[in-house]
């Protein structure tokens, strides 16, 4: 309501959301001793709370939930290792971030597993007691490569949290999680036909000869509101890099309305 958080490689800042004026800062490892980066931030409006979650390119993710709306108060900070089962012995990379009213979500690359994917499940309701602590964490593990798997930032009350990713050049996967917290299910809900895309080149950079890294094609966020999903990644444009947007349907798989910038 009052704050803007920001978290880069390898910085955490906390702004004033009127003046700008900085409120905070330190280093994302001071912030969350242990981790390392490729940071991730949102807002819980279901509970008014601010989620950092960061790699620490090893075996865990850290996560740090406010117990407040204000950043710069008192935080929870835990964290829990990823690297079991069948993803022993790997590592994490390019975690996502989402949430609902029941938990907080993350989906990661685990480098040296070939080239598989694992979404993890939070149960949110321990990290809201009055001693709060990390919930059940529920690993959906050797999933395909498909760049970046992104849980939805939820709006509303709807019955599964959704994820989408990009499946083919022409092609977006939706999947989605039901069940308690405690043992929830995790499937693919089907596949929506999109305009034909190829992996964006990198930008140029005004002033300088290096250029940007635009992350390729993967999908960077996801937000569901109001029955649609809208996310966005970059493409390829006429041989610049572009960024494309859909509002999609869950339920008729379909695209509602897409654009590109």
């Amino acid at each position: 309501p009052t704050q803007v958080l920001v978290c880069v490689n390898r910085a955490w800042a906390v702004y004033d959301k009127v003046t700008g004026a900085t409120l905070s800062s330190m280093g994302i490892t001071s912030f969350l001793p242990g981790s390392s980066g490729d940071p991730r931030v949102a807002y819980d409006q279901h509970h008014d709370r601010f989620i950092v979650l960061v790699s620490d390119f090893s075996n865990e993710l850290h996560l740090a939930y406010s117990l407040t709306s204000d950043a710069t108060g008192s935080w929870i900070k835990t964290k829990f290792n990823v690297s079991q089962g069948s993803d022993a012995g790997d590592w994490p990379d390019y975690p996502t971030l989402g949430v609902d009213e029941h938990g907080i979500y993350s989906a990661a690359y685990m480098v040296g597993s070939g080239s598989d994917m694992t979404v993890f499940a939070i149960d949110k309701a321990p990290l809201l007691a009055a001693s709060p602590s990390l919930g059940t964490v529920t690993a959906f593990r050797d999933l395909p490569w498909e760049g970046a798997i992104q849980p939805c930032h939820t709006f509303g009350s709807p019955n599964y949290q959704y994820f989408v990713s990009v499946n083919a050049s022409n092609r977006i996967r939706v999947r989605r999680l039901s069940g308690s917290m405690s043992s929830p299910t995790l499937q693919t809900v089907g596949y929506i036909t999109v305009g034909t895309h190829s992996s964006p080149p990198d930008a140029p950079a005004q002033g300088s000869t290096t250029n940007l890294d635009t992350v390729g094609d993967r999908l960077m966020n996801a937000v569901y509101r109001d029955g649609s999903i809208w996310t966005a990644h970059a493409v390829s444009q006429s041989g610049r890099s572009s960024a494309r947007w859909y509002e999609l349907d869950p339920v008729s798989l379909s695209v509602i309305q897409s654009g590109t910038v």
